[in-house]
């Protein structure tokens, strides 16, 4: 019990709001590139830890001496691209909240609903995907379908890891979605 209780005391939230282009002073030709940014960003911030809501992260302790450096690289992101383009008042909102144990179980709750919302997503994206997969006849698609497929497993495997870090049963689930894009995986050879 008492290691359960250091993960409480020693797990950080991650909260950030992030520019995007949905700003009504961006010109139409930056919106995508700043689609582009957000997405690129968001996804690193989320290799943190899991998600509790859209821009709320749970991070273990185990993951906490990489928090620095991940908002190191997302300001600088940001800064770069805001630089390039002369935008001015284009700075990430990043914050890292020591989470104490009063707060842990109500956070895990939010993130254990949160990784089931995205599980099934993932297993009806997959589900679809293995209907129509042998549709798909040219090879540059395949290809392109076999990367995504690989990129989900690791992205999984990795959110496996950290639930694990944190104390949460992600149960048959994951097993069920890791056995639909092997399937999926296996059909695009």
């Amino acid at each position: 019990m008492s290691a359960y209780i250091n993960v409480r005391e020693e797990t950080k939230a991650v909260v950030y709001d992030l520019p995007s282009e949905n700003q009504v002073r961006l010109h139409i030709s930056l919106q995508a590139k700043v689609r582009n940014l957000r997405v690129q960003c968001t996804y690193k911030l989320h290799k943190l830890g899991l998600q509790c809501t859209e821009s709320v992260i749970l991070v273990s302790p185990q993951r906490v001496s990489q928090i620095d450096q991940t908002i190191q690289e997302v300001r600088e992101a940001y800064e770069a691209f805001a630089r390039r383009e002369g935008l001015d008042n284009f700075e990430p909102q990043i914050y890292v909240i020591p989470i104490y144990q009063t707060q842990y179980q109500p956070m895990r709750n939010l993130a254990v609903r949160r990784l089931q919302e995205r599980l099934d997503e993932s297993i009806d994206r997959i589900s679809r995907v293995l209907e129509t997969i042998d549709e798909i006849t040219e090879e540059v698609r395949r290809r392109q379908l076999k990367y995504r497929l690989n990129q989900l497993r690791r992205e999984w495997l990795t959110i496996q890891q950290i639930a694990n870090e944190l104390g949460v049963e992600v149960g048959r689930d994951l097993e069920y979605l890791i056995s639909l894009i092997d399937q999926a995986r296996g059909r695009i050879q």
